[in-house]
């Protein structure tokens, strides 16, 4: 296998390990807060507590949707390829170009790390400042 493939390969499996772990984590911290009820007492008398909730959920959601997008995006593009570019609607031929738009991708992900990094700075604040 070439040197390409193998680095394709690379970024799939990198990519794929990340997207769940930012969505496990997007949606894992604010579970725990609900079962641990010392943790959601901590949490529902901060002041920040819906900021806090709300930056969560716009982490994982960013990445359920760049999920969605990338599917759309990779149907296209195996549409475009496999009936050829004259058999295809505007719509897929748009989609498919957006095939190679890697700063998609880290766009969505570094979002995703500052939500969940800013959410996270104010949970720990809440139970050093205890």
């Amino acid at each position: 296998m070439a040197a390409k493939d193998d680095n394709l390969k690379l970024y799939e499996e990198y990519n794929k390990t990340l997207r769940t772990w930012l969505v496990g984590f997007g949606f894992g911290v604010p579970a725990l807060f609900i079962v641990n009820e010392a943790a959601q007492n901590k949490l529902t008398a901060s002041e920040n507590a819906e900021f806090i909730i709300w930056l969560f959920l716009a982490g994982a959601g960013i990445q359920v949707f760049m999920a969605l997008f990338n599917k759309i995006i990779s149907w296209c593009a195996y549409h475009k390829h496999n009936v050829g570019d004259d058999k295809c609607g505007d719509i897929v031929k748009a989609f498919a170009w957006l095939e190679n738009a890697f700063l998609l991708d880290v766009i969505t992900d570094i979002l995703s790390l500052v939500f969940f990094g800013w959410s996270i700075t104010l949970i720990m604040g809440l139970f050093i400042n205890a």
